[in-house]
């Protein structure tokens, strides 16, 4: 299974948070191969390849052509929608060939099906990726305990909307922002995803910009930490514009966090049908419905506590067997 970089077995490996492609690698205990170096004899090695469409920064879908249509009959193949449906509306001759290599095609948003079968003869359909739903759980914080604080959830230069609800709830806010890495083997993709080498580019860009000394900005960390820190929060803010397949949302529900979200995320409206709104642009409903989070107990319990029931849809044994269903 092939992402970017690197290439590990999930046989010997504890799962822990991952919910990328990685976590396809644990459900069905496979191996990772990413992209810089998989071989067509890698390919041939295997019953099931499941690959992401990755074209955003470092455009990987030469090379996913090429593996995909020199494949072995015998090696069912199935792409892996990445990122944002949006991302995909400019045409991009490759992406189509690409899905037409597949045998299934897995979209991550519900709402983005037809589009995708609109450019690909192959089967589209939603299941999404595994979560790992029993890990996230016992990460969960005491509502009692929790602090009077809201977390800003997208990359604070990647948009504001949400920062300007969390400003006027009335109590503590912020966010994190990204770290340009330095390490040798990222230098070609860092030069060509943020055009800088300067570790603090973004940290930079969004304090400038904000000018607000009530926001804390803090340097964005890896996967366990940002769930630890963020379990003991009151609430999150995510008016996502993108069609995607929206960790956030999944996050808060496993930690039984209040988040307001819009429906663009997909399962938002089954987990969190109180906080959901149509779009992002809705700020004002955001503000209060942050408010009545803050001053009506009864309200947040209800938000909060997504079922187990619910969560199990995503795991792992499920979504295993959803997309073997669909393969046949």
């Amino acid at each position: 299974m092939a992402s970017t970089r690197g290439r590990w077995p999930a046989k010997g490996r504890q799962y822990g948070t991952e919910n990328g492609v990685e976590a396809w690698v644990y459900a069905f205990e496979g191996d990772y191969i990413g992209y810089d170096e998989a071989t067509p004899k890698d390919i041939a090695e295997y019953d099931l390849v499941i690959a992401n469409t990755n074209h955003i920064g470092v455009n990987y879908l030469p090379k996913i052509v090429s593996l995909a249509e020199t494949r072995p009959a015998s090696v069912k193949w199935v792409s892996l929608i990445e990122g944002s449906a949006t991302d995909y509306l400019k045409p991009l001759p490759l992406i189509r060939r690409a899905l037409d290599a597949s045998d299934f095609v897995n979209v991550i948003n519900r709402y983005t099906v037809s589009f995708f079968q609109a450019l690909t003869v192959k089967p589209c359909k939603y299941i999404g990726i595994p979560y790992p739903v029993q890990n996230i759980i016992k990460l969960r914080v005491p509502i009692e305990k929790r602090l009077r604080r809201a977390f800003i959830c997208p990359m604070l230069s990647k948009r504001w909307n949400d920062y300007f609800v969390a400003k006027n709830l009335g109590i503590e806010y912020y966010g994190y922002e990204k770290r340009i890495t330095r390490r040798f083997g990222t230098i070609k993709e860092n030069w060509v995803v943020h055009r800088s080498f300067n570790p603090n580019k973004y940290h930079d860009f969004v304090k400038k910009v904000y000018a607000d000394e009530a926001l804390t900005i803090y340097r964005e960390v890896g996967i366990e930490q940002y769930l630890a820190d963020n379990a003991s929060s009151l609430l999150w803010i995510n008016l996502d514009d993108r069609f995607t397949w929206g960790r956030y949302v999944l996050d808060a529900a496993a930690l039984q966090v209040p988040i307001i979200t819009t429906r663009s995320t997909g399962h938002a409206e089954e987990l969190f049908p109180h906080t959901t709104l149509e779009n992002e642009f809705q700020l004002q409903e955001a503000v209060e419905l942050g408010k009545r989070l803050l001053d009506d107990s009864t309200f947040y319990r209800t938000v909060a506590e997504v079922s187990e029931e619910k969560l199990q849809q995503f795991s792992h044994h499920v979504m295993k067997e959803k997309l073997l269903s669909y393969l046949g």
